[in-house]
Order: C-alpha cells, then structure tokens, then sequence
C-alpha cells in the first residue's frame, strides 16, 4: 500500500512540476513577444556632422526688380520674401543654393512652399513658382548626398491682367519656402 502511494504521490508530483514548468514557459513567452523595448535620447556620432542649409542668394537674368531685395532665411533651411512689384512687367527671380556640406546624406522629409494669407485665391494674381534650377518640382523624398549642393530657382510675377487690382488694395505679400530634411539611410 505504501508503495502505491509513494508511486501516486511520485506521478502527482512529476504531474504537478511538468504544469509548472509549462505555466512558466508560457509566461515568459508571452511577455517576450508583448514587451516594446523603448529608446529615446540624444546620440553624438563621433566624426560625422549635420550642415544642411540654404544660402549664397542671387538674382537671375530675368530679374527686372531694382533694386535686388535679398530673401530672409532663418533657421537654415526657411526662405521668406515680401515684394513691391513695380510695375505689371516686373520679376522678382532668383536663386538660392540649398547646401549639404556635412558629413551625412540628407532627405527632403517636407517641403512647404509659402503662400500669402492676407490675399483669397492669391494665385489669381501672381505667378508664384519653386522649383530646382532645371524647371523640376522640389519633392519629399529627394536626396542631397553629403558635400553637394542644388541651385533652386524662385520665381513671382503678378499676372499683367490683376496687376490694377493689387495696386488699389495695397496688399503686403509674403512668400517662402521652408524645408526638412532627415538622414538619408
């Protein structure tokens, strides 16, 4: 009879111990597969640098307005401009060197091209255009490889047929252009 018992309670122990270890395995694969590992924080890559921006303004040939009024550019890569068109023929144009001189490839992640908001249906009005020197458009995604650089033309023009219009109403317009950029990897 003991032996029975030792032999029952011998099972119900190795019986005991397998649902254990099975509990316990389940345990920890569920919580590997629904653990997120989170990092954040500042890296400083020794070595490389980050010198993405715009500069060397200048007027194209086609510029009629004098004198040449140079564009704002603040935070390195934001562009901004407010014209007073002299007459319905003037154009304000010119190009801006949009710079990689770090050590990093660089993407466009956005780009947004300023319009005025004091003027409804302003493209009515005046012929507003950025693009890169060979007339394509500037899109998220384009890449600028380190030490290199793209000339971007920047083109407005009242429309002759509204240039009445905006002379009575006397409207301050302003336009730019801002850029992001990310690591290209």
């Amino acid at each position: 009879m003991r032996r029975l018992r030792r032999k029952i309670n011998k099972r119900r122990r190795n019986l005991y111990l397998l649902i254990i270890l099975f509990l316990l395995f389940m345990g920890t694969g569920y919580a590997s597969l629904r653990t997120t590992v989170s990092i954040s924080g500042n890296t400083n890559i020794e070595g490389n640098t980050w010198n993405v921006f715009l500069g060397n303004v200048q007027p194209t040939g086609n510029n009629t307005l004098t004198p040449f009024v140079s564009p704002t550019i603040t935070g390195n890569t934001n562009l901004s401009f407010d014209v007073d068109f002299e007459d319905p023929q003037t154009v304000y144009e010119f190009y801006v060197t949009l710079y990689n001189q770090g050590t990093l490839d660089a993407e466009i992640s956005t780009v947004n091209v300023v319009t005025p908001t004091n003027l409804e249906n302003w493209s009515n009005y005046i012929e507003y255009s950025v693009t890169y020197e060979d007339g394509s458009d500037i899109s998220v995604g384009d890449k600028l490889p380190h030490n290199t650089s793209k000339l971007i033309k920047v083109r407005a023009k009242y429309k002759v047929s509204s240039y009445e219009y905006l002379l009575q109403n006397d409207y301050d317009l302003v336009f730019g252009l801002s850029i992001k950029f990310v690591q290209d990897i």
